[in-house]
């Protein structure tokens, strides 16, 4: 019971622009009798105008990340930095590898325009019915991304779904800013939804060139602040799961299966931070108390990532208990001459 289906797209990407993408799609329930969607994503295959040299795996071409299913938002990603040109794993890259997504980039020795990139992110959805799905992709410019634009024909752009067995669902939150002065601590509010617990939240800085936000404090029980090197050991970075930059044939592989150039790894990325919660106590808003190691003023960037039992429904945030209930009549009486209304 496990299988991967691609859902292709009638979208046109551009050759070399930062563009915005909408479409729809639904997903199809398991064929095979697998009990749940256990990842979903999306994977661009074709070609360069010319030999490309990536510079990190798919996630550092998105900018922003989309995804609706039915009335439910369970990605909403829009990234506080564009990682550019600059060798690294972006901040939605860190996210993927930490939860157990894929991010690659493999181009094909025997042809070196021809490439497969894909990204995807867990999600556990209930396999037994059909989903309608709407999905916001924002690309940034190919060309700083991969050394070369597309070629006149661009990529296919393909749904990827992946059936099985999942223990739970997943929701990766909108963006939080906060603003933290200079040399100076804030303590800041994520807010819980009813019925998911907190697994954990990337903290994401303006830059990737340095760590601005120097340590984190938890304090819902945590009795001291930890530094972003801390908290990346605490995530196995160091000693169990480094970051994949460039999984292996990202420098050329073939049809034959020769591989040109083997894995590229990295300890961490500065600028990002994955902080793992163990998973808060269902509903509970989160206390979190940043530094901010640099003499001026800089904005933390913090994605909650919430996981439940399958089928919970969103959950949400606090709501106002009393309606406003409209009336003409009794508007119209209530402005009438000698009313009691």
């Amino acid at each position: 019971m496990a299988y991967i289906d691609l859902l292709q797209q009638n979208v046109t990407l551009a050759a070399d622009a930062a563009t915005t993408y909408n479409f729809s799609d639904t997903l199809p329930p398991s064929q095979d009798g697998s009990p749940h969607m256990t990842h979903l994503g999306i994977q661009l295959d074709g070609a360069f105008s010319d030999t490309m040299v990536a510079n990190s795996p798919l996630s550092g071409l998105i900018t922003q990340l989309k995804i609706q299913v039915g009335s439910t938002v369970i990605c909403d990603f829009y990234e506080p930095i564009t990682m550019g040109t600059l060798d690294g794993v972006s901040q939605l890259g860190i996210l993927a590898q930490t939860l157990g997504g894929e991010d690659y980039v493999i181009t094909d020795a025997e042809s070196t325009t021809s490439f497969l990139a894909g990204f995807s992110l867990p999600v556990g959805l209930d396999a037994s019915k059909a989903h309608r799905i709407n999905v916001t992709l924002g690309l940034g410019d190919v060309s700083n991304w991969a050394g070369v634009a597309f070629n006149a024909t661009t990529p296919t752009l393909n749904l990827v779904t992946s059936y099985g067995v999942s223990t739970e669902a997943t929701i990766i939150a909108g963006r939080q800013d906060n603003d933290i002065a200079g040399s100076a601590s804030r303590t800041v509010t994520i807010m819980g939804r009813a019925g998911w617990n907190m697994l954990g939240i990337m903290a994401c800085g303006p830059n990737y060139d340095a760590d601005d936000f120097t340590h984190y404090k938890v304090n819902n029980g945590q009795f001291r602040d930890l530094s972003v090197m801390q908290w990346r050991a605490i995530a196995g970075r160091f000693n169990r799961s480094p970051l994949a930059r460039m999984p292996a044939g990202t420098g050329a592989s073939s049809s034959s299966g020769v591989v040109a150039a083997g894995p590229t790894y990295q300890a961490f990325q500065t600028g990002a931070c994955f902080l793992n919660l163990f998973r808060i106590s269902a509903g509970s808003d989160l206390q979190l108390q940043i530094t901010n190691g640099n003499a001026s003023s800089r904005t933390s960037s913090i994605f909650p990532v919430y996981v439940a039992p399958i089928g919970q429904n969103a959950g949400g945030r606090p709501r106002q208990t009393i309606a406003n209930k409209d009336s003409p009549t009794k508007t119209v009486l209530n402005e009438a001459q000698n009313s009691n209304v």
